[in-house]
């Protein structure tokens, strides 16, 4: 064989090492890319980040707001107010309180009393004053507890942007809709829910027995 061929043959292998290198450099660079954005090699649009983000909305929300547990808790002069999980359980509150329910960090204000009960005091305007979201899901009495208003108090529940200021008069129909809620969609047993309505505000007979045959109904479907 002639030099000229030992020559080729030796240029064709420092292309083909150099071509390998580039390769490897090249991946080195898309995985370094990856782990800044979050995203797979080669993707710099970050879209792997969206979980962390949301458990960083999370995490955003005040400590105190977000207790495991159900626990009393202070917020300006309202009576019978309780936390767990981003939900503030709570008797009526006036402008004041609102205003102070913004500075500790609430979005949302549920009202369950309809304007009927609050004659003199225009709740939505106020809310909407101290920045709040307000959300109105109004009925009196067990009566007006009807399917239709557990079927809307769960959406909301479920939905809602908390921290949420969920109140009626004295938080004993938040503690009703509460039961329904954690029975069917927090999965907690009837006794356990129960416990906890009756830890929030829940004290009227007639309000457990309908949240009761709702719940049982629901389930049984």
């Amino acid at each position: 064989m002639t030099a000229r061929f030992w020559i080729t043959i030796a240029l064709v292998a420092m292309l083909a090492a150099c071509e390998t290198k580039e390769k490897g450099e090249d991946k080195g660079t898309d995985e370094a890319q990856a782990e800044k954005t979050g995203g797979a090699p080669g993707d710099e649009s970050g879209e792997a980040k969206k979980p962390e983000e949301k458990e960083q909305a999370a995490s955003d929300m005040p400590a105190e707001l977000m207790t495991d547990e159900i626990a009393e808790y202070q917020c300006g002069d309202i009576r019978n107010v309780h936390t767990y999980q981003g939900f503030v359980f709570a008797g009526q509150p006036n402008a004041e309180d609102l205003k102070i329910a913004k500075e500790k960090g609430i979005k949302t204000v549920l009202n369950l009393r309809p304007d009927s009960e609050l004659k003199d005091f225009d709740e939505k305007a106020a809310a909407q004053e101290a920045g709040l979201e307000y959300i109105h899901l109004p009925f009196a009495g067990a009566d007006e507890l009807t399917d239709e208003v557990f079927d809307q108090a769960r959406e909301i529940l479920s939905t809602v942007e908390r921290p949420v200021l969920f109140h009626c008069g004295s938080a004993n129909r938040v503690g009703t809709l509460w039961m329904a809620y954690r029975a069917i969609d927090g999965g907690l047993s009837l006794e356990e829910a129960m416990a906890e309505a009756k830890t929030v505000g829940m004290r009227s007979p007639q309000y457990e027995e309908k949240a009761k045959n709702y719940v049982q109904r629901k389930k049984g479907e």
